[in-house]
């Protein structure tokens, strides 16, 4: 599959999306789909692997709480997750 680079990503950011895509959505996985209001925890939550999860869970229609130190946790909130923890 070939996309175009998005202007406003190094050619390393670009190269690792697929790799923290597929690490969130493996770590997604349960032994059902998330449905909407499933209650879903991402530790992790302001990294690369996290914010994407957060934003699949949230799509997904989940009650996301992420969990990162302090100083990301507005990144985390911008991605979507409904709570935050320090």
């Amino acid at each position: 599959m070939f996309a175009r680079k998005p202007a406003s990503l190094s050619f390393e950011q670009t190269a690792a999306v697929p790799q923290a895509d597929g690490l969130a959505v493996v770590g997604l996985r349960g032994k059902r789909p998330i449905r909407p209001g499933d209650r879903v925890l991402v530790n992790g939550a302001g990294g690369g692997v996290g914010t994407l999860a957060v934003q699949i869970a949230t799509a997904a229609g989940a009650v996301v709480t992420g969990v990162d130190a302090a100083w990301k946790l507005d990144v985390v909130r911008a991605v979507g997750a409904d709570d935050v923890i320090d």
